[in-house]
């Protein structure tokens, strides 16, 4: 399991609970939104009971300043937003079937369009589920913890590949977000949705990582010792290793590409 940085009490191994355990899945403990229940129940390996359990979830309220996006209030898997003013990725490089190196700012009907229902996918056997998948992980994801600040999209499923085997996600949270989360069942809970082998046992071929925004507000206090909250050096070192992976190619001597950022 991927211990999430910052986060206290993570556990060493990401385990599925016992089938009596009730964890809770919405809402910090003592919090009147919380729901619990059987992790086993709740997540099923069908992707409709997945669909049907996170829609019914009364989510945790961002903290106060924060507000869940209009896009992602509701948490249904549909992903799809109204409107979009970005444009479409680049044309990928014909010698690695990716964009171009950099971060490409999307909306999330943005990348269905090219990377989902584009005429280049139509005999694509996995884009269509995989991404319906992902909307049900994100869902989740924002049930626990309010609100997600950003998202970055990268890997095969970022590329000319027909048939990607999973959907590569980061999870960038505000700092605020991110340390609310601190009650142990919530941390192993969404420890287990950064698990990937954890994900595909419920049918949810992501492999997610989670992380945190820098704390600092203020450009002029960024690397300056005393002005600079004192964890944010190892959110920025965080936040720099993910940036290079998602830009370098899986094989190629070196070969770089780039990925999509969400803002939500």
């Amino acid at each position: 399991m991927l211990c999430l940085v910052g986060m206290a009490g993570c556990p060493g191994t990401a385990q599925d609970p016992p089938p009596t355990q009730q964890v809770l899945v919405a809402g910090s403990s003592g919090s009147p939104g919380g729901l619990l229940c059987s992790p086993r129940a709740a997540l099923t390996t069908s992707r409709g009971a997945h669909q049907a359990h996170v829609s019914s979830l009364r989510c945790r309220d961002p903290p106060i300043g924060l507000s869940r996006s209009p896009q992602a209030r509701n948490v249904a898997p549909s992903i799809r937003p109204t409107g979009s003013c970005m444009s479409a990725l680049p044309p990928f490089n014909p010698d690695t079937q990716c964009p171009p190196p950099g971060r490409y700012p999307m909306t999330l009907s943005d990348i269905e369009a090219s990377l989902v229902l584009a005429g280049a996918f139509k005999d694509s056997t996995t884009r269509r589920d995989l991404w319906g998948e992902f909307g049900t992980h994100r869902a989740m994801v924002e049930c626990l913890v309010g609100s997600i600040s950003r998202i970055w999209l990268a890997g095969s499923f970022v590329s000319g590949e027909p048939d990607p085997a999973d959907v590569d996600v980061t999870y960038l949270l505000d700092a605020a977000v991110h340390g609310a989360v601190s009650d142990e069942n919530d941390v192993a809970y969404l420890g287990n949705l950064a698990d990937r082998e954890w994900c595909i046992r419920q049918g949810l071929r992501v492999d997610a990582y989670i992380l945190s925004l820098p704390a600092t507000q203020d450009f002029r206090d960024l690397g300056l010792t005393g002005a600079m909250a004192t964890e944010d050096a190892e959110v920025f070192q965080q936040l720099g290793l993910y940036d290079e992976i998602w830009q370098r190619c899986r094989v190629g001597n070196g070969r770089r590409r780039g990925y999509v950022e969400v803002s939500l």
